[in-house]
């Protein structure tokens, strides 16, 4: 199978172009700029502004690819103008691709479409048929891509992503993200501030890895392949462990795991603050057969056990991973 990765520089796009190589798929990746160090990751690498249009001809591909659009703006405070362009615009494009390539998108949405009323306390699963309600010009712009893909006539899979755990945020510059700044903490000792409610309660999100996201979106592709039967439709599936962890439960498994502490700040703020963002996992078991497993802890057990090893050999040895 080709595998056409928009996005591939991204946090997610590195990590799925490495599983498909890792299985045999032949990887084609889409970038905007240059990336000297995905030599290794992709067969081929297409330099284009998604946002203004693609120029290749991808009809070469027809009948063996399928695209699997990550190319987004997920910045936090990200402006309005920026998300249209990069996460609507994108995606008007990755459905061209795909039409030309064999009909078949795996699209990476967020959890952000859900953000509304509906998610604040107590704790309750959000399946694929709740409201999308979303409060972030982030959430509103894939709710807008989703509704584009529904109607492009495609075999696509839309894949609703909760949280993201991944060794590569660590390295990745600052972007408003809870677990750069609890890595930032172990190393500084600054203070971190979370958010709690009216009763004092933190807010709550379902973790998942990196790599059981794109393991789940492979799987994604190759249900679309096999899926002559049901092509010309969209389908949407929760990506997440159906786990709650509080913010708070999140700090202190890192500060577990690394063996220190830092000073947590607990700031209240408006009861209705979209405090519970947790995913119903049946679509998830019945279309895949598998939900991954909460692995929180064991995510801080890593970054603890790299920045011991960098500690000990030295930042400036090569050998250091």
């Amino acid at each position: 199978m080709t595998t056409v990765i928009t996005g591939i520089g991204g946090l997610l796009g590195r990590e799925l172009a490495s599983q498909a190589r890792r299985i045999g798929h032949r990887v084609i990746g889409v970038a905007r700029r240059p990336h000297p160090d995905l030599a290794g990751l992709a067969d081929q690498l297409v330099i284009e502004d998604l946002a203004i249009g693609t120029r290749q001809d991808w009809r070469v591909l027809a009948g063996e690819a399928v695209v699997f659009h990550l190319a987004a703006d997920t910045q936090i405070y990200g402006s309005g103008e920026g998300f249209q362009r990069d996460n609507v615009r994108t995606t008007i494009s990755a459905c061209d691709i795909a039409r030309q390539t064999g009909g078949r998108l795996v699209f990476f949405s967020s959890s952000a479409v859900y953000s509304g009323p509906g998610t604040i306390h107590p704790v309750t699963a959000l399946s694929e048929h709740a409201a999308t309600q979303p409060a972030s010009t982030y959430g509103r712009s894939k709710k807008a891509a989703e509704a584009f893909i529904a109607q492009a006539g495609l075999s696509a899979m839309v894949l609703r992503i909760f949280g993201v755990l991944s060794e590569r945020l660590i390295t990745q510059p600052a972007r408003g993200n809870l677990v750069q700044a609890i890595a930032r903490s172990l190393d500084t000792g600054e203070e971190v501030t979370l958010g709690i409610d009216a009763a004092g309660r933190s807010a709550v999100r379902d973790y998942v890895m990196d790599e059981d996201v794109c393991s789940l979106a492979l799987r994604a592709g190759e249900i679309l392949v096999g899926g002559e039967a049901v092509s010309h439709r969209t389908r949407i599936v929760n990506i997440c462990t159906g786990i709650p962890t509080s913010t708070l439960e999140l700090a202190d498994a890192a500060q577990t795991a690394a063996g220190r502490t830092f000073p947590l700040r607990l700031e209240k703020r408006r009861s209705n603050e979209n405090g519970v963002m947790l995913g119903d996992t049946a679509t998830l078991q019945s279309m895949f057969g598998y939900v991954p497993p909460s692995r929180v802890h064991e995510f801080w057990e890593r970054v603890a056990a790299r920045a011991l090893v960098r500690a000990l050999c030295g930042a400036e040895n090569r050998l250091c991973p």
